[in-house]
């Protein structure tokens, strides 16, 4: 798949993924498992994210711009919350959560702009806020460690739009000198747990760019840049910060990088990048810093890898995981016993237990 198909998908304005059926929203109070794990989502599911309490779980849908949520049963299983799926902006294709649970806020590449949402009781959404511009192409959405910052990069005009988050209401306002030129095609954006950084995905340089966040203006200087493989597409970090791992859609490979949390300078593991599946475009750490998962597009696997005291990932024996048609996003529960998977030909978020030795199963089998 060419860089260009690869940007389209991930931001999803013309969008190369077949139109399909809609299974139908969740009913509010049921649970809805379909062949074992799977949960019907709105049309092409393409994010999935989790509170950071565990309770609530969210998936945007791509074609239909909205976001379907559930609440997290004792056994693992989706039980869809009232009114879901929400309303938002056209194309969907970035969710973030502030660190207190509280706000979420949507990237969509059809709107041009990034939408806030309240988190509610019983984990419905109410708008947070007026959407505000974040460039022609917004492609990942993050806010900082704190919860004080969000961030949103636009892949046509190479920006990185900066807000700063309202505490009382959630809405977002522009920070001074926002938007900044970041680099060629940037895909992807996350914080780092630890506290100081955020780290960024470059598409067509094939590179992660470490920035600095001043804790007081939000304001970001950029400390070092990293190689990765070629056309990174989607980015994850260890929980304590020391780890940062690229799926590369164009070589089929995952970049292995070392930060130093006292500077922000990166470095590549020795025998980085390790091979994983065609046209990878997700990737997610486990809360222990254990496990790693990355979604195949192309190939409907997931790749589980284990995470060595020195970073570097060694895929668990046999753990080429069947998955629905097209997975994409994928997130691992805080408290690490399950895998969430969108599913976008299907229409579906899949739900994996996960083993102590990082095996994955469909929940309920």
């Amino acid at each position: 798949m060419s860089l260009i198909s690869i940007l389209l998908l991930v931001v999803a304005a013309g969008c190369n993924v077949p139109a399909v059926t809609n299974i139908g929203p969740v009913v509010a109070g049921q649970t809805s498992a379909v062949a074992g794990s799977a949960f019907p989502a709105g049309m092409e599911p393409v994010w999935v994210a989790s509170t950071p309490d565990g309770h609530y779980v969210y998936a945007l849908n791509l074609r239909d711009g909205t976001i379907s949520g559930w609440a997290v049963e004792a056994t693992g299983g989706l039980v869809g919350l009232v009114g879901s799926p929400y309303q938002t902006q056209l194309h969907p294709v970035g969710l973030s959560i502030t660190p207190n649970g509280r706000f979420l806020y949507v990237a969509a590449a059809g709107m041009q702009n990034v939408t806030g949402f309240e988190i509610s009781d019983g984990g419905v959404l109410t708008p947070a806020g007026q959407p505000r511009f974040a460039g022609y192409s917004p492609s990942a959405v993050t806010v900082d460690a704190t919860g004080t910052f969000a961030y949103v990069t636009s892949v046509q005009d190479n920006n990185l739009y900066e807000y700063r988050i309202k505490q009382s209401n959630g809405s977002l306002h522009a920070l001074s000198g926002s938007p900044f030129i970041v680099g060629t095609a940037p895909v992807a954006v996350t914080y780092n747990p630890q506290g100081k950084f955020i780290h960024l995905v470059n598409g067509a340089d094939s590179i992660v760019a470490t920035y600095l966040v001043d804790q007081t203006s939000g304001q970001l200087s950029l400390i070092s840049q990293s190689p990765t493989g070629s056309e990174p597409s989607a980015i994850a970090v260890t929980p304590n910060g020391k780890f940062i791992y690229t799926t590369n859609a164009g070589d089929a490979t995952i970049s292995e990088l070392a930060l130093d949390r006292n500077t922000g300078v990166t470095s590549v593991l020795p025998g980085s990048p390790v091979a994983t599946g065609l046209n990878s475009l997700g990737i997610a750490v486990d809360p222990k810093g254990k496990f790693a998962y990355a979604t195949s597009l192309n190939s409907d696997v997931i790749w589980s890898y284990s995470i060595a005291a020195d970073g570097s990932l060694n895929r668990l024996p046999g753990q080429l995981t069947l998955a629905a048609p097209r997975p994409k996003g994928v997130a691992v529960s805080p408290n690490g016993r399950y895998l969430y998977v969108t599913n976008v030909d299907s229409n579906e978020v899949s739900v994996y237990t996960i083993s102590d030795d990082g095996s994955l199963k469909p929940l309920f089998q």
